[in-house]
Formats: structure tokens, sequence, C-alpha cells
């Protein structure tokens, strides 16, 4: 019992209770909310800031730019019909005027077959080739010179004369041997 002027002495109970509430100090316990700081982890979300290497559609495009200037600025014998070019517009093996020229011969891999045609510049020119044995066959269109190369072993070829071009040659390519049908449809001169 205490007397008129002493303090009372706190009983146990209270002590243990008031260290439990210093226990309530494990809030600071609770610093896995600081380890939730792994949404610092979740900057990996800046990681998929790898969408900047999705700027590749920035080089497709540039790429897509400059390969349309490029068919621009060298006409192509007008094979980009989608894709309008610089050049004359592209040919169509039905246009008026044209004469069809037929033959049929044999050629292998190692010896094809050249033929000549008259021509004016400007005048559309198709040449295609069909053939017979196991080997794959195609025209190579040509001013007779390296660089005016105008079809390379395909089928069909259809381009406009270039200017300046009287004669085409036409060769008949085959990857075996066998038989073959050219056709040619052109404005004789």
């Amino acid at each position: 019992m205490s007397g008129c002027g002493e303090p009372a002495a706190p009983d146990a109970g209270s002590l243990l209770d008031a260290a439990a509430s210093t226990d309530a100090g494990l809030a600071t316990d609770a610093g896995p909310a600081t380890d939730a700081g792994t949404a610092t982890d979740a900057g990996a979300a800046t990681d998929a800031g790898t969408a900047t290497d999705a700027g590749a559609a920035t080089d497709a495009g540039a790429d897509a730019a400059t390969d349309a200037g490029t068919d621009a600025a060298i006409p192509d014998a007008g094979f980009d019909a989608a894709v309008p070019d610089a050049g004359p517009p592209a040919v169509t093996c039905t246009e008026p005027g044209l004469t069809t020229r037929t033959i049929s011969d044999s050629a292998s891999v190692g010896t094809p077959d050249t033929y000549f045609f008259d021509v004016s510049p400007g005048d559309p020119f198709c040449a295609e080739i069909t053939g017979g044995g196991s080997g794959t066959w195609g025209v190579t269109v040509s001013n007779g010179t390296s660089a005016g190369v105008y079809c390379s072993d395909i089928t069909p070829c259809r381009i406009r004369v270039p200017a300046g071009v009287p004669t085409l040659l036409v060769t008949a390519q085959t990857s075996d041997i066998g038989f073959y049908t050219l056709t040619v449809h052109s404005i004789p001169r």
C-alpha cells in the first residue's frame, strides 16, 4: 500500500503490457513492405522498354521508303504494277498492235538458244517459255550487254522497250535438257 505522496508502484501486469506496446514496434518488422520495394524490380517493366527495340518498325519504314525511292529512281520495266515508279506503265501482253510469234526447239543447260527481235523504244514486249524435261525453264531478255539485262532466267518477261534499244535478245534457258515453246508478243519492225 502506498502512502499519501508516494507514487503507486506499477503492478507487474502493466509493465508487461507496456512492453507489449514496445513490441508493437513490430510494425518495423513489417519492413517487408520495404521488400515490396520489389516494385523496383517490377521496374523490369522498364526492361520491357525494349519496346524501343520495336523501333525496328522505324527501320522497316525507312527501308520501305528507301526501297520505294530506289524503284522510283531506277525504272524496272513496270514489274511493280502495284507500286508506281517513275518508269513507263506496266505491260500487258494483250495490248493492241501486238503480234504473237511461237518458236519450238530444244536446248540444254550448256547450249541455250538466243533469238534477235527488232523493236522500237516504248513498245511493249513479252516473252514466255514452257518446256519439257525435268529442268526448269526461263528467258533472259537483254540488249546484248551486261548492263542491259531486263529479265534474267524468268518466265514470263514483260517489259517496255527502253529508249535507245533497237534490238532485243531473248535467250531460252533451262537447268536440264529438253524441248520448249517460246512465245513472244511484240510489235513487228
